[in-house]
């Protein structure tokens, strides 16, 4: 029998109209050329299947001919034998002497599909398809939240606009959503694009559609030119429900989508000591040389802004005993170490970080310069930077800028010891990108920062395979595939980046994050004794800072053993939430009015973790739920974070598991495992 994916594969680019499939697509992109209105049906095509043997992907690379002899449309097309997903990446080629006539309202994602009608009355047809999609990352509460949106073909009722208000990928709304046609039937689209898009949901009656491409396009292709477009992976759903088909969408991420080193291993999401940039150097030795004294297994060490620039103080934020704001996003563009916390540099703390067993991260926004920095590049190469105010944009389309970024960075990488690359992204950059396109190649300026980003990222994993890119951009505003394909989000969101956010902030993201993405991180400041705190962020990874600035540090008081059971906890959570199923278990965690409960079951090994927090807010004191995935006749040992254990039957467990917590704010976290008969 035929894989759904190869009929829609033969649908798209072969001979095949299979009509007795339903859902099938009838095209997949158009554009306007030159006025002409032109789709991947009407332009000739050549098909040209890849001869590498692969056993997990069928390749084809499809070139569509928009004008002979001037303008082609390359399409990279990978098709996944043991999972109903396709993958494509376009690139329109100038490929003659003049440029191209006028490209406009390009469409790389234009899938329109038959709808099944159902006929309401006499000559009167209804259809329906439902939208899932996540609200981005702003620094707020309510970050990746869930929405729904119910399409009938009825006035008022129509359509769906997702549209970014900058330049980021994931700030205004998540590049992942599902189209659910019925209960088992559907689509899921990720947008593999680090800049900004739009989504247009459309029920035409018999017709739905779904088109997804940059915000504005208007532009010529140069003789020559390249111009890399927004890459799409397509999960098709065909008799599969929504939680099974998001459990497979978790394990495609991370079989195709996260980031491996030199020996083809996964890179996963660390345990990671986080300290400030402007920290002194002998208080970071002190503070490795406490952990390493209280065996704390501390995957990475990482420093943050503040160690570069001129020299002087560059404390942070919320060190309140200092005066005056912290300085440091002046400082930004100039790459020069810090003398003032770092009189040698910051080798002696990576130095240090390695002999203790951790990996020493560094923070780095190489895609703003600010006027005030110093920074040389603002004499030396003026014509690199775009923008009039304080804050200037690196132009990562120009070449040779390009080139001297990746040398820049590749020197202080090797001088100074850098095991992992963090990567910052602090503002909007939609008005530089206007700034620089001209009437007629408007949009060419965000696709070639963005491919110099990928370029870039692709370079620096190339000269350092082992090392690990994190995905930072003020938290969680550029989480889409091809980012997360190089690299690995250890700040989900700034909203951890003040002392007294709400801890159910961090419940929240994580709650709609692991629906999508299995390889996150997010920040707790640790505070004593506090496991609501950090089990409200325990994700994949878990970035921890409890002692990361001059003022705070460890003392007489602190509690080791409570530090040595997080970070157990944390390391026993890790391989479960990244290659386990994922089972939302209570319903809208931001109600706080209500609990906020998950599961995530590892179904190969039978064992899972269950979560659940009883909010300031709530005033039930007790819950039941039904777990997913395991095997009703077996007996399962249940371990409890704070010292009980039981064992219950799979099926009185499947029919709902009590959980009590007494008192406001407070949590449970239960490790659960099958016993061998």
């Amino acid at each position: 029998m035929a894989r759904y994916q190869d009929i829609v594969a033969d649908c798209l680019w072969g001979d095949g109209d299979n009509k007795g499939t339903p859902y099938l697509p009838q095209r997949f992109f158009s554009l306007r050329y030159g006025g002409r209105e032109l789709d991947s049906t009407t332009l000739p095509r050549t098909l040209r299947a890849d001869n590498a043997t692969d056993p997990e992907v069928r390749r084809l690379n499809v070139v569509y001919d928009i004008a002979p002899g001037i303008l082609e449309l390359h399409v990279a097309v990978r098709i996944f034998r043991d999972r109903p997903v396709i993958e494509y990446t376009p690139v329109l080629h100038g490929v003659g002497d003049q440029p191209s006539d006028i490209v406009e309202e390009l469409l790389m994602l234009d899938y329109r599909l038959p709808l099944l009608t159902v006929e309401r009355e006499p000559r009167l047809l209804s259809s329906h398809f439902g939208v899932r999609y996540n609200l981005g990352s702003d620094c707020a509460f309510r970050d990746f939240v869930a929405m729904h949106a119910d399409l009938w073909n009825h006035p008022g009722a129509r359509e769906l606009d997702l549209c970014a208000v900058e330049g980021r990928s994931s700030s205004t709304f998540m590049p992942y959503f599902g189209v659910d046609y019925d209960d088992l039937h559907g689509i899921n689209v990720a947008v593999g694009w680090s800049g900004a898009w739009k989504a247009q949901f459309r029920n035409e009656g018999l017709t739905g559609r779904i088109a997804v491409s940059m915000l504005n396009t208007h532009f010529r292709v140069l003789p020559g030119e390249r111009l890399r477009q927004p890459s799409f992976c397509l999960q098709f759903r065909d008799g599969v429900g929504i939680r099974a088909a998001q459990n497979i969408f978790r394990r495609h991420m991370v079989a195709v989508h996260s980031p491996r080193d030199s020996r083809g291993e996964l890179l996963t999401a660390p345990i990671s000591f986080v300290t400030w940039g402007g920290m002194q150097s002998a208080n970071m030795l002190d503070r490795i040389r406490v952990l390493r004294e209280q065996q704390l297994p501390y995957d990475v060490f990482w420093i943050d802004a503040g160690w570069s620039g001129f020299d002087g103080k560059c404390p942070h934020h919320f060190e309140t005993h200092l005066e005056g704001p912290s300085d440091w996003p002046i400082r930004v563009g100039n790459w020069r170490i810090n003398r003032h916390p770092h009189p040698q540099g910051l080798r002696p703390v990576s130095d240090a970080a390695r002999a203790a067993g951790m990996k020493f991260l560094a923070w780095f926004e190489p895609e703003r310069v600010h006027r005030q920095s110093q920074a040389p590049v603002l004499s030396e190469h003026p014509e690199w930077l775009i923008g009039e105010g304080n804050d200037l944009l690196f132009n990562l389309g120009d070449p040779d800028a390009w080139q001297w970024l990746l040398n820049t960075l590749k020197d202080i990488i090797d001088r100074e010891g850098i095991d992992c690359y963090r990567q910052d992204f602090n503002f909007n950059t939609l008005p530089y990108w206007a700034k620089m396109d001209a009437p007629d190649r408007i949009g060419v300026a965000e696709m070639k920062h963005i491919d110099g980003l990928y370029r870039l990222w692709d370079a620096l994993r190339e000269a350092y395979p082992d090392m690990l890119i994190d995905n930072c951009a003020s938290g969680g505003r550029r989480l889409d595939f091809e980012l997360l394909s190089r690299s690995i989000p250890l700040w989900q969101s700034d909203v951890q980046c003040y002392p007294n956010h709400r801890r159910e902030s961090s419940q929240v993201e994580n709650f709609y994050l692991h629906d999508w993405l299995p390889q996150h991180a997010g920040c707790s400041w640790l505070p004593e004794n506090d496991d609501y705190d950090v089990f409200s962020i325990l994700a994949t990874g878990v970035s921890l800072k409890p002692w990361g600035t001059d003022n705070r540090r460890p003392g007489p008081e602190t509690n080791w053993d409570f530090h040595r059971r997080i970070l157990a906890i944390a390391q026993r959570v890790r391989p479960i939430l990244r290659d386990g199923d994922y089972y939302p278990l209570s319903e809208r965690p931001e109600d706080l009015s209500r609990w906020c409960a998950y599961q995530a079951h590892l179904p190969d090994e039978d064992r899972g973790i269950i979560m659940a927090f009883r909010r300031p807010e709530c005033s039930a004191a007790e819950q039941s739920y039904a777990l997913h995935g395991l095997s009703p006749d077996a007996t399962y040992e249940l371990q409890w974070a704070d010292g009980r254990s039981e064992r219950r039957n799979g099926a009185d467990l499947a029919a709902g598991l009590p959980i009590k917590l007494p008192e406001p704010r407070s949590c449970a976290l239960c490790f659960y495992q099958r016993l061998q008969a």
